[in-house]
């Protein structure tokens, strides 16, 4: 009997296991922790080549510390969704209880007695001798090998849920819901990283463009002060000209100490995006490419609304908060529980020992609470705060329309600036190659030659401008729309 008694009660302790899902072994392999270190990037190699816009949208999210946080939260909505699920399961409390009493205890002597074949014996007599006549005893009067001053118990309970009235469920459906949510957050914190990244790039090759021409101007003026020098010395020029020439090389190096603070500025937002440390130089690529934007009104709006992520989150919140007021609504209805409890006594520290003996008990329990007021309140207050949350999700979308629409009109002012610095390009270098020859022929002032550099070089400006700012709002666009990868 001892030994069915073992045999039973390590059976007990491990019905946990067998009602487990079989896929618990593996639920650390389900979600593998990122890290948070960046990896380290050559740029001994790297500075040979030049970065695309793709190569440092790659870089930045896998070098961004905000993402890796992010990874890391989803990991423990992860380890609360399945304690929650752990929930719904039978739970098994194990209880290993010694006890050393002063005086020996009779309830412990008749708890083991007769238990074993060994637990019959009485130690002890009854009646010696002439004692028996007057009727005195010997102590101790308990069965032999029965020690009355201790008593250890090991005490196993296995509770199964049977009936909760949809809370335990409805708690892992706002779980498993709350982990998809920080899942969707990811996502949109990429798609701003990306979208971060495409505008501090092209910021950084837009000045590199300006750059290129306020070098242009530098030359362009320095030569015109050089022959105006030359023909001053001649008399063949004014003093005026001389000092317009010197006043235009000054602009133009001032406009350059503008673009190149500029440019530092942009390397330093890329720097950080990309977790460079500030100060690295690199090369990028720098060839600008126009062409206009495929979307229009109102497909803009449906993709839009298919394919935010605040939306789907928005959508979340909405079931969350179903499941929230399903979780109150439970407190109105009794809860149900299984449980099955196993126990082995014995006198000795080993309570498996062959002389132990064991106890079982099955019970239901049912449990239901009443209060004045709290309960329905709180029904009340959750359906509340579902209906915020259903007019919330309304809000964002008359939001996201309106960020769409916002960011359509840049796109299509862009377009409309880049054809217009276009033809004013083409009509600036008309302007300064007749106004050079009529310079040569003597026909034009040399101030005149000056304005028509200044003005074609302040329309390649321009033009480089609307393009790469067209480029920016484009993904800006995307960004609004969803699409953006």
């Amino acid at each position: 009997m001892g030994f069915a008694g073992t045999t039973c009660m390590l059976a007990l302790i491990l019905v946990i296991f067998t009602i487990l899902p079989g896929n618990w072994i593996h639920m650390s392999e389900a979600f593998t922790t990122p890290t948070t270190q960046p990896p380290n990037i050559d740029m001994a190699n790297r500075a040979n080549t030049k970065m695309t816009v793709h190569d440092a949208i790659q870089l930045a999210i896998t070098r961004n510390l905000s993402l890796g946080s992010q990874a890391l939260t989803i990991a423990q909505k992860q380890n609360a969704k399945w304690a929650t699920y752990s929930d719904m399961i039978a739970q098994l409390n194990v209880e290993y209880k010694p006890v050393v009493n002063r005086y020996w205890q009779p309830g412990s002597i008749g708890y083991l007695a007769g238990k074993h074949a060994s637990r019959w014996m009485i130690r002890g007599s009854t009646a010696v001798g002439n004692t028996q006549s007057v009727g005195i005893t010997l102590q101790p009067e308990y069965p032999y090998r029965i020690d009355p001053y201790k008593a250890m118990t090991l005490t196993a309970t296995l509770t199964h849920p049977i009936y909760s009235g949809g809370r335990l469920s409805n708690s892992y459906q706002y779980s498993v819901m709350d982990a998809i949510a920080s899942g969707v957050d990811m996502e949109t914190m990429r798609r701003d990283l990306t979208n971060s990244v495409i505008q501090a790039f092209y910021h950084v090759v837009l000045n590199k463009k300006l750059l290129e021409v306020a070098d242009e101007s530098i030359r362009e003026f320095a030569a015109f002060k050089k022959r105006a020098n030359a023909l001053q010395k001649h008399g063949e020029a004014l003093k005026v000209d001389v000092a317009a020439a010197e006043g235009n090389l000054a602009k133009a190096k001032a406009r350059k100490s503008k673009v190149v603070a500029d440019f530092e500025t942009a390397l330093a937002q890329l720097n950080f995006l990309l977790v460079f440390p500030q100060g690295t130089h690199f090369k990028v690529d720098d060839r600008v490419a126009y062409k206009p934007s495929p979307y229009s009104i109102p497909e803009i709006y449906l993709i839009a609304v298919s394919n935010r992520t605040e939306v789907k989150k928005a959508n979340i919140s909405v079931d969350q908060a179903i499941s929230q007021v399903k979780i109150a609504q439970a407190a109105f209805l009794p809860g149900v529980n299984l449980q099955l409890q196993g126990q082995r006594m014995n006198d000795d520290w080993n309570v498996f020992d062959p002389e132990g003996t064991n106890e079982w008990s099955i019970q239901g329990i049912l449990t239901l609470s009443f209060d004045t007021f709290r309960t329905r309140e709180t029904v009340h207050q959750k359906r509340n705060a579902h209906s915020q949350s259903v007019v919330n999700k309304e809000y964002l979308v008359q939001q996201i329309m309106q960020q769409v629409h916002a960011a359509y009109l840049q796109v299509k002012q862009s377009e409309a600036n880049i054809e217009e610095f276009r033809t004013e390009i083409k009509w600036r270098k008309d302007q300064y190659d007749r106004t050079r020859a009529m310079y040569n022929q003597q026909l034009s002032t040399y101030l005149n030659v000056m304005d028509a550099i200044a003005n074609l070089d302040l329309s390649k400006s321009n033009y480089f401008t609307a393009v790469l700012n067209h480029t920016i709002n484009v993904a800006e666009l995307e960004r609004q729309m969803g699409t953006l990868r």
